[in-house]
């Protein structure tokens, strides 16, 4: 019995009858990405906004972007050297995006009462939104880890260091 051939199929030099997939668009304005990019422009040298973007409409919407930004800058040293220790890779080989939003969802993890699997998963989702699809299981891996331990920062973590 003879074993079935393998056919390649010569593409064709006409066009493609499907339209060409759009850049991703960051579309309609949640109170992580707006939190996000004002932290960004943080890290930049810009100031810190005064109110609440005018996009998010809903109370919660701005008590969380407020919420998430001033917990990012307050607790900026804490969640970088949390998101290093966890990433297993020095600073200088971590994207400022991809440390922003992993120190985004270590934030919710650590201090914020949401269930662990929605930190994750809209951590990883912004991702997406910001075109880092190929960041995703790292962002992933490092959250998981973080929920596996378990340690929140409402609660005593034991004992810590000042020289580690």
């Amino acid at each position: 019995m003879a074993e079935p051939r393998l056919v390649r199929r010569r593409r064709s030099s006409a066009p493609s009858s499907k339209p060409p997939v759009p850049a991703p668009s960051l579309g309609p304005p949640s109170a992580r990405r707006l939190a996000l990019e004002s932290f960004l422009a943080f890290e930049q040298g810009n100031a810190l906004p005064d109110d609440p973007p005018a996009a998010l409409p809903d109370s919660r919407d701005r008590a969380l972007f407020v919420n998430l930004l001033h917990g990012l800058v307050r607790h900026r040293r804490f969640l970088q050297g949390e998101m290093l220790r966890l990433a297993l890779r020095p600073a200088d080989k971590v994207h400022p995006l991809l440390g922003a939003l992993a120190m985004l969802g270590l934030y919710q993890l650590r201090f914020l009462d949401l269930p662990p699997r929605a930190a994750v998963f809209e951590t990883v989702e912004l991702a997406r939104v910001f075109g880092q699809d190929h960041a995703t299981g790292w962002i992933n891996g490092v959250l998981r880890t973080a929920q596996r331990e378990g340690w929140r920062g409402t609660e005593a973590p034991g004992t810590l260091s000042l020289a580690e």
